[in-house]
């Protein structure tokens, strides 16, 4: 019997680790250009979210950890960024 509270209680931690884990939050950033910064798509392929940045090259799109960004404009090259824990460090 103790061995099994035990067990549900392991069980019971991991579930609240993962749920927070798995929650994603609103990005916010700005891109950093010589030039026009407005209009640059911010796509997060991984969840299959977008955003296009505004005059000051700010977005907000929803990420989790390991979700691909993806920034493309037609002035600039395609940059890809993968979002890990160090990232989203404030």
């Amino acid at each position: 019997m103790k061995r099994s509270k035990y067990i549900l209680c392991v069980v019971l931690l991991c579930m609240v680790c993962w749920q927070s884990v798995a929650q994603s939050i609103d990005l916010k950033g700005q891109i950093k250009a010589n030039e026009d910064l407005v209009g640059i798509h911010v796509l997060n392929i991984s969840a299959k979210e977008y955003t296009v940045s505004d005059n000051f090259g700010r977005f907000e799109v929803p990420v989790r950890i390991n979700d691909t960004l993806e920034f493309r404009s037609v002035q600039y090259e395609p940059l890809q960024l993968i979002i890990d824990p160090f990232r989203l460090e404030f």
